[in-house]
């Protein structure tokens, strides 16, 4: 509450992010920003976060915390319950392993996230996160059209 109290007299929106194990679950999250009960304060929805961590129901999970977002972070992944699948692969913390995946591209369910988000009204920054670190041009190039895909499918703007 002194955060968002702080924040808020310099016209400051603070977002608490789904981000590993302390916060990572939605629960947790809706249980934080109630208790803070600010109207600057809410949730930096990385709605891949949920199944990474938790295995959570990342559509669930953010159709739970759609009226408190303020700022999304849109990525992607690939998982796989196979013996190390191979080169750019690394143990998810939900179990089994995982994969960067250019923005769209990967399984999660972006326009029904997105779509969530629309009808709670939020109309905010989506900061796309790089899926390849060796090709960071062509993982923004192709993440930002399926952004932008996205959107014109479920009629936002």
């Amino acid at each position: 509450q002194e955060i968002a109290a702080a924040a808020a007299a310099k016209g400051i929106t603070v977002g608490v992010e789904n981000h590993g194990t302390l916060l990572g679950r939605s629960a947790q999250i809706a249980r934080i920003v109630a208790l803070v009960d600010r109207p600057n304060f809410g949730v930096n929805l990385d709605f891949t976060n949920f199944r990474l961590v938790f295995g959570e129901d990342h559509v669930a999970a953010t159709r739970a915390l759609a009226p408190k977002v303020v700022h999304v972070h849109a990525k992607d992944l690939i998982f796989s319950s196979e013996p190390m699948p191979g080169e750019g692969w690394f143990e998810a913390p939900c179990g089994g392993y995982c994969k960067r995946a250019v923005g769209g591209e990967g399984e999660a369910r972006w326009p029904e996230v997105f779509r969530i988000l629309k009808d709670a009204g939020y109309d905010g920054t989506l900061s796309l996160e790089i899926a390849d670190p060796a090709d960071i041009k062509g993982s923004v190039v192709k993440g930002v059209a399926n952004i932008r895909r996205t959107i014109a499918e479920i009629g936002a703007s």
